[in-house]
């Protein structure tokens, strides 16, 4: 809240409407000055982590979102984040900055027993190393802190080869696959980077990870509940 009131609003719009239209960061601008004036944006952070009295019960982090990727192996027509880039450079997430986070949120759980964490992108599996070292870390973070923490990737599926669906099995990853419904409309809008069509590919990938890992899940959450897979048509 302080950095953003000590900004001059013209300096804020110049500096952003080097890379946006001008009418868009004024929109943008004058709603975000709305909702702080209501008190809905910024609060104290003692207040947000149940430190204090002015909140009850107290308020926990219960889990966490990791961009590990800004980029994308896709070329979606209606993409919110503009192919995974969210209006700028391709970008992967450091290691350093994960742990990070794994940090931030163990130690703000509170009295959570149990924390969840989700890799998302772009594509979270053009930067699996980082995946698969924040998985390791949030383990051990679990741990020592006597928690338990459920991973989950949301994911096109379609760089979903053997060793990366082993890999989200052995570590009982959730996965979510998103699709476009009827083959003709997921090729329509959702092309790979060279502009082909994915819709073979995805399904694929998506029904070899939904029976390599049948058994297990079926175990672990009941019959039926395997690999969500969200259709937008």
């Amino acid at each position: 809240m302080q950095r953003f009131a000590l900004r001059h609003p013209s300096d804020i719009i110049v500096e952003l409407a080097q890379q946006f239209e001008l009418d868009d960061v004024l929109g943008a601008y004058e709603e975000i000055v709305s909702l702080v004036t209501e008190g809905a944006l910024f609060c104290d952070e003692g207040q947000v982590m149940g430190v204090g009295d002015t909140v009850s019960p107290p308020l926990w982090l219960s889990g966490i979102c990791l961009h590990v990727a800004h980029d994308c192996n896709m070329r979606c027509s209606y993409c919110f984040a503009g192919s995974g880039l969210y209006g700028g450079k391709p970008a992967l997430m450091q290691l350093e900055t994960a742990r990070a986070s794994l940090d931030y949120l163990f130690t703000h759980a509170g009295q959570s027993a149990h924390v969840y964490v989700d890799f998302f992108g772009g594509e979270p599996t053009l930067n699996l190393s980082v995946v698969k070292d924040a998985i390791c870390y949030g383990n051990q973070l679990a741990k020592e802190s006597g928690r338990s923490v459920t991973f989950s990737m949301t994911t096109n599926g379609l760089d979903l080869d053997k060793e990366t669906m082993n890999y989200l099995n052995e570590q009982e990853v959730n996965v979510i696959i998103s699709m476009d419904g009827r083959p003709q409309v997921h090729d329509a809008m959702r092309s790979n980077r060279q502009g082909q069509g994915t819709y073979e590919a995805v399904c694929k990938n998506a029904s070899e990870l939904y029976k390599s890992r049948y058994s297990t899940m079926a175990n672990r959450y009941g019959d039926g509940v395997y690999t969500y897979v969200g259709a937008d048509d």
